[in-house]
């Protein structure tokens, strides 16, 4: 029942992350078209990040403090954005997409701490991790999806095609919601078993108090701080990178995409990386968290070579013909030794890296109370959603001030070494954290069986 559930939700995330990238590929054209530069178009297109993790922070506390029907909160907010896809579809200035942007960010920011609250309390500790690494697999395929179909409406000349079809996508993905079902809060905690089989539940409920306490632990601020620099960099190579291959690699879109395709193929077999750092984690928990500090810095040096190679190569093999453009870059892939080397090195780092994002997940939920999780994963998308939107704008900033969209993106492929130091210091506070917890959900199940007890004699 558990791994149906899982399928539908991360089914539900893909629909869900169409709308993660959708204007990136086509800044150029909405620049072109409402005549704005790219610090503006890179403030649309980074507006949908910033209140996307804002509103995940905000949905999340919400969750925890009234413990919300997260089935039902999925559909309503799901279909909102879903309008508002169609509303910026005709759009006819900047500032009307900016706000459509806003308001389908903060829409299905609630997709994030609700589906991963749900997931946490089907699958117990040792099943975590890799149930994580699954619903972020689809989700990057959902976002890479979207990606495409931004990209086609972008050849066709129209960047409105892509809001339509991922409205009718979102539309559509409502339906998986009807055969979801929503477990018990707190249900896959061993600690907390008595508790459930004698049909009780576990009652407590999020305060502004607990709240704020959760954010003081030491190992929650880590995890934010790691998820700000890494996604600063992500933002920056997901928002920038078919316009530095354009206008500085001298390749055409259509490469460009199949570039940032087949490097993305090293993300989307990451799942099984996930699956060997949950057997190695049977040995000490800790050793996900060492793990996930080196992958972090593998990605971000992968990413400096992988660019620092199509920018010395300068190709120069762009094209107006489609099948002319996939030719020369298959020619090129099988005669440029440095090319082909550029792009297994970028699929490398993204294999590496992809599989800190389902640790960070796991994390949480191993030193947060199951009222608290919620909260805290919507929190660490504030930070990475703030993250992203600081590296797209980085960069922006960067190319206006010096012409080049190159140094911008470095800088912020630099930021995911400051984001691997964050992740080693983790591993020094996480084992306290965790034995905290235990001793908190040990005492408050004693209290709820205790209260059933009296209440029973009376």
């Amino acid at each position: 029942m558990k791994s149906r559930d899982l399928i539908f939700l991360s089914l539900l995330s893909l629909a869900i992350s169409t709308n993660i990238y959708i204007s990136v590929p086509n800044l150029d054209l909405i620049s072109k078209e409402f005549v704005v530069n790219d610090l503006i178009v890179s403030i649309i297109a980074g507006s949908f990040f910033f209140f996307f993790g804002l509103a995940a922070a905000i949905w999340g506390f919400i969750i925890g403090k009234y413990d919300l029907n997260r089935k039902k909160g999925l559909m309503y907010t799901t279909l909102l954005a879903a309008v508002f896809d169609i509303i910026a579809s005709i759009s006819n200035s900047a500032y009307l997409l900016l706000s459509c942007n806003v308001v389908i960010g903060i829409s299905l920011g609630f997709s994030i701490p609700a589906i991963y609250s749900v997931i946490v309390d089907y699958f117990p500790i040792e099943e975590r991790l890799f149930a994580i690494a699954v619903w972020n697999l689809l989700s990057s395929i959902g976002s890479t999806i979207g990606y495409a179909f931004a990209f086609a409406s972008g050849i066709l000349g129209n960047w409105r095609f892509a809001f339509i079809i991922a409205s009718f996508t979102l539309m559509l993905s409502i339906l998986a919601l009807l055969v979801i079902k929503e477990p018990l809060k707190g249900q896959s905690e061993e600690i907390l078993t008595d508790l459930f089989n004698k049909g009780l539940s576990y009652d407590y409920l999020l305060n502004e108090r607990n709240f704020l306490v959760s954010l003081s632990r030491k190992t929650n601020f880590l995890l934010a701080v790691q998820s700000f620099f890494t996604s600063a960099g992500w933002g920056a190579y997901m928002g920038w990178g078919i316009h530095f291959m354009t206008r500085e690699a001298h390749l055409d879109k259509v490469q460009s995409a199949a570039i940032l395709g087949l490097v993305g193929i090293g993300g989307a077999t990451s799942v099984l990386l996930s699956r060997a750092v949950q057997k190695f984690q049977k040995i000490d928990l800790r050793v996900k968290l060492f793990l996930a500090g080196i992958f972090v810095a593998v990605e971000g040096s992968s990413y400096i070579i992988m660019y620092t190679l199509l920018r010395i190569t300068n190709l120069n093999i762009a094209t107006q013909d489609i099948m002319t453009s996939i030719m020369l870059l298959l020619s090129t892939l099988a005669h440029n030794a440095v090319f082909l080397i550029a792009i297994l090195v970028g699929a490398f780092g993204n294999f590496m890296g992809s599989s800190a994002g389902p640790i960070r997940g796991s994390i949480i939920s191993e030193i947060n109370a199951p009222e608290e999780k919620s909260a805290l994963i919507g929190t660490m998308m504030v930070a990475e959603h703030i993250g992203r939107s600081l590296g797209i704008f980085t960069v922006g900033l960067i190319s206006f001030l010096v012409s080049s969209l190159y140094f911008g993106l470095i800088a912020s492929f630099s930021l995911y070494y400051l984001g691997s130091i964050a992740w080693f210091l983790t591993n020094r506070y996480y084992h306290n954290d965790r034995k905290k917890l235990l001793e908190t959900l040990a005492i408050r199940k004693e209290i709820l069986l205790k209260k059933h007890r009296t209440q029973k004699n009376e």
